[in-house]
C-alpha cells in the first residue's frame, strides 16, 4: 500500500490515465530468468510475476516496487498508472533483471504480411479520457498523419493503406505509443475449397475490399470465362455460389480495381454441382 500511495502521489497530473478495462500481464520466474525479460503494457495494467522455480526464491524489486521473497509457486502483482520505463532485479539473483514499458496508448497491426495498398486495420487501447487520437505512418522518410479515429470504452481501430513496409503510431496529444511494423508483399496466393453449390476463396497476405473473379474453363468460349465477381471481406475471405448443373473446371483470380487486370490466380478445382 505504501508504494502504491507514493507512485499515486507522483502522478496525479496523469490521474485520468486508466484504461476503461485494464489487463493484467504475466511474468513467469523460471530458473534465474524472467520470462518475458519485459513487457509493454498501457497504463493502469498490472503485472503478474509467478514463480516457477522448484526451489530457488526470487524477488522483483525496483526502486518503486518491492515484492519480498517469493516462494516457489507464490506470486506478486503490481499496478502501473503512469507512464514510463520501469527496471528491475532480484536481490537474491543478482544476474537476473527485467523491465516494465508503460505507454498512455498502445496500437498493435496485423500479425502477417499484407497485400500493397491493401485496406488494414490497426486496433489498439487508449487510457481513459483519450478520445482523438491521429495515426501515423512512415515509410523510411519520417512519420506522417495517414487516419484519424476515435477511442471508445478504451479501445480504438483504423484503417490504412500501406504502400510498402511501413511503422505506424497512434498519437493523442503529446502521448505517443509505440510503433508497430506493418509488411508488404506483392505476391498474392489465391486458395479454393469447393462444395457442390459453393466455392470458398482466401488470398494471402490479406487484401480485404479486393475484386476477384470466378471463372469457369468452358470449351465454348475456348477457355476460362468470368461467370461472376466478388470482393474479399475483412479477413480477406470471398464465397460464390456455384449456379451450373454440369460439371465444370473453375478457378478464382484475383484483379486490379478495374476487374480485369489480373494479379493472381487459384488452382484449377473440378467443381460436381450433382
Amino acid at each position: 500500500m505504501r508504494v502504491r500511495a507514493f507512485l499515486l502521489a507522483g502522478v496525479a497530473a496523469l490521474a485520468s490515465a486508466v484504461p476503461a478495462a485494464a489487463d493484467t500481464n504475466s511474468v513467469q520466474i523460471v530458473d534465474t530468468a524472467y520470462n518475458p525479460q519485459r513487457v509493454v503494457v498501457l497504463a493502469g495494467d498490472t503485472v503478474g510475476w509467478r514463480n516457477s522455480s522448484f526451489i530457488n526464491q526470487h524477488t522483483v524489486t525496483s526502486t518503486e516496487f518491492d515484492s519480498g521473497p517469493i516462494v516457489p509457486s507464490g506470486g506478486f502483482f503490481h499496478d502501473f498508472p503512469a507512464a514510463g520505463t520501469y527496471l528491475y532485479v532480484c536481490t537474491i539473483h543478482p544476474i537476473m533483471a527485467g523491465e516494465v514499458d508503460v505507454y498512455g496508448l498502445l496500437m498493435r497491426g496485423p500479425a502477417r504480411a499484407v497485400a500493397r495498398g491493401a485496406e488494414t486495420t490497426l486496433t489498439g487501447r487508449a487510457a481513459a479520457g483519450v478520445d482523438s487520437i491521429v495515426v501515423e505512418e512512415d515509410t523510411g522518410s519520417g512519420f506522417h498523419p495517414v487516419a484519424t479515429t476515435h477511442a471508445r470504452d478504451g479501445r480504438f481501430r483504423a484503417t490504412v493503406h500501406p504502400p510498402a513496409n511501413a511503422a505506424y503510431r497512434a498519437i493523442a496529444g503529446s502521448v505517443a505509443s509505440p510503433s508497430v511494423q506493418v509488411e508488404v508483399s506483392d505476391r498474392s496466393d489465391v486458395n479454393v475449397k469447393a462444395s457442390r453449390r459453393r466455392l470458398w476463396v482466401h488470398v494471402d497476405p490479406a487484401n480485404p475490399g479486393a475484386r476477384v473473379s470466378l471463372q469457369f474453363k468452358l470449351r465454348e468460349r475456348f477457355g476460362w470465362w468470368t461467370v461472376a465477381r466478388g470482393r474479399l471481406n475483412r479477413r480477406s475471405d470471398a464465397r460464390f455460389e456455384i449456379r451450373r448443373r454440369k460439371p465444370v473446371w473453375a478457378r478464382v483470380v484475383l484483379t486490379q480495381s478495374d476487374g480485369w487486370t489480373a494479379l493472381a490466380a487459384s488452382a484449377a478445382v473440378r467443381v460436381h454441382p450433382r
